[in-house]
């Protein structure tokens, strides 16, 4: 598995996230739509409103699942990470979502070690992930 599949991989929880948050705006307008339309008194408008909010809600339940999913799956790599530093710096980007300069700080490296052992983090999860996928189709 190359770096750059693992990276997709550790990714999928972030665009989980950021895919809620753009749901959670559109939900915020539409409840302010049901909300204005209660007050002028139009029912159909209302009620269709009403039934797009609701329809959303419950994607966003769907998507709120599948982070969670996206996330316990991330965790189970990391878990399984032998070296505690590597683990950590993949945790804080992939599902802190910190940067790169937050993460060199918080554990006192440089920007260019931090890299180095992100590098070396991908290779230890790439492993970890191919040896889950390859166990899982021999299931």
């Amino acid at each position: 598995m190359t770096q750059s599949e693992v990276r997709n991989y550790l990714e999928h929880a972030y665009r989980a996230k950021e895919l809620i948050d753009s749901m959670q705006e559109e939900l915020v307008r539409l409840q302010g739509l049901v909300e204005e339309t209660s007050f002028t008194g139009r029912s159909r408008k209302q009620g269709s409103f009403l039934a797009a909010l609701i329809e959303k809600e419950n994607r966003q339940k769907r998507r709120i699942a599948e982070y969670a999913e996206a996330v316990d799956e991330i965790h189970r790599v990391l878990d399984a990470l032998q070296d505690p530093t590597l683990r950590l710096i993949l945790q804080l980007r992939y599902l802190n979502f910190q940067s790169w300069e937050e993460i060199a700080a918080k554990l006192n490296y440089s920007t260019v070690w931090m890299f180095t052992l992100h590098k070396r983090a991908l290779v230890e999860a790439g492993k970890i992930i191919e040896a889950a996928e390859q166990q899982a189709a021999l299931q």
